[in-house]
């Protein structure tokens, strides 16, 4: 019987070493199971003269625990295990989240986010708040969680307009707007909390003096306007000739719809015909649309970095956008343990804000893979990969979006 005891403690042992190596943090509950009394250490008397200790001596062995040790030892074992079945029976009835970012994703969320915010700007602008009416004007970034029968389970303001009338208006206008549709079946299949983040447009109308307007915010499409201009670049033949090379900083401005109304150099390169390819580039490029909100006062301008660098056989303006962004992702990837019953089509996407150093500040879920567990891991991961691969000179983003997939 003393010997099956033993046994049982070491298996125990192994499995509470098992999960310690594994990275498992006591949940705040598992803070009440007794440690393991420790195991009194048996005083060795010291030869006269001692000989030097060999790095191959085998251990002495362990001292015989008593009938009590042991005892205890399997109580505290017995109340891990069960501690490690209610978080898993926990976890399982945690609900299962589904973040909507403002770039297109599945149609099914899509629809409902529409209708969501068309409802959003409707009560919204008959309830715009009166001593804001044309006197005070701002951006409220705001995150909506909606319940599977259209009810609103929680408003947060991830980013103040600096005017405390709007700050609560938003939240007033979310629960006046309240409850909104219940989840069709498509969502509510598979969707316990919808959540829903967007910035909130107070601003002077077309055709009245305040109107609210609900959408994305320009960052995301001044990353895609980056990338439609760097497609346009080519090495002008006389600056290979002369070896030049050097950063240009072009201004876009653009209207509403994205539009490019004009462009000029802010920060010269130091060389006419690079900075004439960049001006010609950023011309000839295809820009996306811009946010349906946000710019109808007037253009909207937004400073691209274009760098030139010799010796790039893929990209002659030197290293682009999506080359940094795949180092930060195979950095990012030597630090993941993909959890197992991973989807092998799942997809998240992080918006992370980081230093010119490289030193990660934080990290938000955009768009869920809509599998929970592979979401927290690639955000561990995220964070875990600080510092992150430096940007050539003039990529450097302090906000962008990245995506990442299982391999």
């Amino acid at each position: 019987m003393r010997q099956d005891a033993m046994r049982k403690h070491w298996a125990a042992g192994a499995c509470l070493a098992a999960l310690l190596a594994a990275g498992c943090a006591p949940s705040a509950r598992m803070a009440n199971v007794p440690a393991a009394p420790a195991v009194p250490a048996v005083a060795s008397p010291i030869p006269p003269a001692a000989s030097p200790v060999r790095s191959d001596a085998a251990p002495p062995p362990a001292a015989p625990q008593s009938a009590r040790d042991v005892a205890e030892l399997e109580l505290a074992a017995t109340r891990l295990q069960a501690q490690i079945e209610r978080n898993i029976s926990e976890y399982q009835l945690r609900p299962h989240k589904k973040f909507v970012s403002s770039r297109p994703g599945e149609e099914r969320f899509a629809r409902y986010e529409e209708a969501w915010r068309k409802k959003i700007e409707d009560v919204g602008n008959l309830n715009y708040p009166a001593e804001a009416r044309g006197r005070i004007y701002g951006t409220v970034l705001l995150t909506v969680s909606i319940k599977p029968d259209g009810s609103v389970e929680s408003v947060e303001l991830d980013r103040s307009s600096g005017f405390r009338v709007l700050d609560q208006a938003a939240v007033r206008i979310v629960h006046l707007a309240s409850p909104f549709a219940s989840f069709p079946p498509e969502i509510s299949r598979d969707t316990d909390l919808l959540v829903i983040t967007r910035t909130w447009f107070f601003m002077r109308g077309e055709n009245a003096e305040a109107a609210l307007c609900v959408d994305e915010d320009w960052a995301a499409w001044r990353l895609s306007a980056m990338k439609a201009v760097r497609s346009e670049l080519r090495y002008p033949p006389e600056a290979v000739k002369e070896k030049l090379e050097g950063t240009v900083s072009i201004e876009l401005s653009v209207d509403a719809a994205g539009k490019l109304i004009r462009v000029s150099v802010v920060k010269s390169s130091g060389h006419a015909a690079l900075d004439a390819e960049a001006l010609a580039a950023a011309r000839k490029a295809a820009l996306p649309a811009g946010p349906r909100c946000g710019a109808t006062a007037g253009p909207v301008s937004h400073a691209i970095p274009i760098v030139f660098r010799l010796g790039d056989e893929d990209f002659p303006s030197g290293p682009t956008l999506s080359e940094w962004i795949n180092a930060i992702r195979s950095k990012v990837r030597s630090n993941l343990s993909i959890p197992a019953g991973t989807p092998a089509g799942a997809e998240a996407e992080f918006k992370v804000v980081q230093l010119p150093s490289g030193e990660v500040l934080s990290v938000q879920l955009l768009s869920s893979s809509g599998f929970e567990p592979y979401d927290e891991a690639t955000q561990r991961a995220i964070v875990r990969s600080s510092p992150l691969p430096k940007a050539a000179p003039g990529l450097f983003q302090r906000e962008f979006v990245l995506k990442f997939r299982p391999r």
